[in-house]
């Protein structure tokens, strides 16, 4: 069980936005809630931006939703899967996309970080997270799903960098050449990227990485 004060479920559910695509998709059975949406819950912020991940084809959930937005939909990838729903008058957005995976938990194993890595039903109830990411963030710690995780997709470093910019300890450029730690175990990857954290101007709240100091 998630403790209470982190757990994203309630200040979710209070989301405007998560609100009407309940109305739209009624009991939202194969439809998830996923990244920085349930993070910024989990932290207290507001949930704008939304992300799903739908079992099965999106377009039709993605149309029922605009319709109740009085918005529009359109397909963003089709490589990907995604469509995108404009939110209400033009604020913030929702993106639907295609479980990558045979299921919910294979699409949070196919993320980068742990933090990322957590879904909530759409139609309510606990998180799903099977990496301990909302843990994770409690603690200011960001940690790759898998050790491949960079090897998959090197771009994966900088939103790295963003991330810690985003979070609650201090990281510095102390923290560039810290180890991820990945969550399956196993000795991590390291970050040597001395610019990539340098780049901020003034150290700012991000999350701790394995290895570094409070």
């Amino acid at each position: 069980m998630v403790k209470e004060s982190a757990n994203p479920s309630a200040r979710l559910a209070a989301a405007p936005i998560v609100a009407a695509a309940r109305r739209a998709l009624g009991d939202a059975e194969g439809v998830w809630i996923v990244g920085g949406a349930v993070r910024d819950a989990a932290l207290g912020e507001e949930v704008g931006d939304l992300d799903l991940a739908v079992a099965g084809d999106p377009e039709p959930r993605a149309r029922a939703l605009a319709r109740e937005l009085g918005e529009h939909a359109f397909e963003l990838s089709a490589e990907f899967g995604t469509w995108r729903v404009a939110g209400p008058g033009g604020s913030g957005q929702v993106d639907l996309t295609t479980l990558r995976g045979e299921g919910i938990e294979a699409d949070l194993a196919a993320r980068d970080f742990t933090i990322g890595a957590v879904a909530v039903p759409l139609g309510g109830g606990e998180p799903l997270d099977p990496f301990g990411g909302l843990a994770d963030l409690e603690r200011g710690l960001l940690r790759a799903v898998g050790e491949r995780a960079f090897e998959q997709d090197p771009l994966r470093l900088l939103r790295a960098a963003r991330l810690a910019a985003r979070s609650r300890s201090r990281a510095g450029p102390s923290a560039a050449p810290a180890a991820f730690a990945p969550a399956g175990g196993g000795r991590g990857r390291s970050l040597h990227q001395p610019g990539a954290v340098e780049a901020v101007p003034e150290p700012v709240p991000g999350p701790r990485l394995p290895g570094q100091e409070a």
